[in-house]
């Protein structure tokens, strides 16, 4: 029974590490403006004055925004939503 509990905490903590990584993976990505590695789901929504692209990864989401002149990237956990263009406009002040 030992042997079960030591095999299944190394397997869950070889698990978590590799989910960090990932994370950290495509956070160094988004900040220096580059494609990330690990996207579930992407998409991109046009509006009148630009676009905005998500990507659904593995318990976050990124936003790349192209609005209006304001250009911004949005990295944090899953349940973030996008923002609109007057809180673009007031983050960039």
């Amino acid at each position: 029974m030992k042997r079960v509990k030591k095999l299944i905490g190394m397997l869950l903590c070889i698990i978590i590490g590799c989910w960090v990584a990932i994370v950290v993976i495509d956070y160094y990505k988004a900040v220096n403006d580059k494609a990330l590695l690990f996207c579930i789901n992407e998409k991109t929504k046009k509006y009148d004055d630009g676009t905005v692209y998500r990507c659904d990864g593995l318990g976050y989401r990124f936003f790349k925004y192209d609005r209006d002149g304001v250009k911004a990237t949005q990295f944090g956990p899953f349940f973030i939503e996008e923002k609109t263009i007057d809180e673009l406009k007031a983050s960039q002040k």
